[in-house]
């Protein structure tokens, strides 16, 4: 529920950042067909939890209001927000898309002359 709060209060900034950090117009196209089923408005709602949580995190209509708050109070604020958690989701995305590291016993067997398969 929280999801689509987000989306139906920030999808044309959600939208905007996409375009001007990603620069794919796929990508765009995906999250305006998934709406507030994507994976980024899933991970802009933890991340908004986090900045305005007490103990134990927000109902779905804390959520709302604090949004509506900062979004009528501090729009530069809001949209410096959203665009770092734009860019942390999608540098995770790429980090996680890359090749993982060799091991440290991959290491140590080249350099002491011992033969590894990988």
């Amino acid at each position: 529920m929280s999801n689509l709060v987000i989306w139906t209060l920030l999808s044309p900034l959600i939208l905007r950042c996409v375009d001007r950090i990603i620069r794919d117009p796929v990508e765009s196209m995906s999250l305006e067909s998934e709406r507030e089923k994507h994976p980024l408005v899933n991970y802009l709602e933890q991340r908004f939890n986090e900045v305005f949580k007490p103990d134990g995190g927000l109902s779905c209509p804390e959520l709302e209001e604090r949004l509506r708050d900062m979004k009528e109070r501090y729009p530069e604020k809001l949209e410096k927000l959203v665009e770092t958690f734009v860019k942390e989701y999608y540098q995770y995305l790429k980090y996680r898309k890359r090749k993982p590291a060799l091991s440290r016993e991959y290491y140590s067997a080249t350099f002491s002359g011992e033969s590894i398969s990988l």
